[in-house]
């Protein structure tokens, strides 16, 4: 199918993201990577991406992003997703404040349900965090960006021992630290996910991304507010042990 790029939604490290109109009209995302570095890196680049449409291939839920299609021209790899219009978690926080208790539970229970059928397939998505949770039209989240996911098949040669992949504010302690991130890791980002959700903060508070790095890595979450209902307390406490 042939798409009609109308504008630039994002860019970000392995690339960007246009907005593209589809033969039959419909409005989707094109993600395509940007090739920089040696020819080495620009190989691990594009096995990335294919990797990345490998992982949503095989995850079928309605909370996790859907793969449309797969474009190759030349050295361009594009995947081709539905555009989510609703922003992102982090874009409604900032602009609306922190949401209320009930949404907060909804949110846990619909992106839990696509964690654990990304689990259930194999893949830890190592990057949940309020920019990778993605609203369509009618509100519901999804779960967006496996770009740096790994899976039990195929994660060889694409990061080596001792790097940190993620973001430092909503990372787990071990894979703050450079050690194996497996399914928990991803629970506790979701967990810290759903906190920022809550408060507007992370569980390491605030700080330059390399004072979060090393309190994440030293496991130093505060708290949760006294103010938040104990059932999401409850539930909160849980995902972030």
């Amino acid at each position: 199918m042939q798409y009609e790029r109308v504008s630039r939604l994002g860019r970000g490290g392995m690339g960007v993201v246009d907005l593209a109109r589809a033969e039959d009209g419909r409005l989707v995302a094109l993600k395509t990577l940007t090739l920089h570095g040696s020819s080495a890196d620009i190989d691990r680049a594009r096995q990335r991406i294919r990797r990345e449409a490998e992982v949503l291939a095989r995850v079928d839920h309605p909370n996790v992003v859907q793969l449309l299609e797969v474009l190759e021209d030349g050295d361009d790899v594009t995947l081709v997703m539905p555009h989510l219009p609703g922003g992102t978690l982090a874009d409604r926080v900032a602009a609306h404040g922190p949401a209320p208790t009930e949404e907060v539970l909804r949110l846990a229970e619909v992106l839990s349900g696509g964690l654990a059928a990304a689990h259930r397939a194999g893949i830890v998505h190592r990057d949940i965090k309020p920019a990778n949770v993605l609203f369509d039209e009618s509100g519901q989240p999804h779960l967006a960006d496996f770009g740096v996911a790994s899976s039990r098949d195929d994660t060889a040669g694409l990061t080596a021992i001792g790097t940190v992949v993620g973001t430092p504010a909503f990372m787990a302690p071990e894979q703050a630290r450079g050690e194996a991130a497996g399914q928990p890791a991803d629970v506790f980002a979701l967990g810290a996910t759903l906190r920022f959700a809550a408060t507007g903060e992370g569980p390491y508070g605030r700080g330059a991304p390399e004072l979060l790095a090393a309190r994440a890595a030293a496991g130093k979450v505060q708290p949760l507010p006294r103010s938040l209902p104990a059932a999401l307390r409850g539930r909160l406490d849980a995902m972030l042990d």
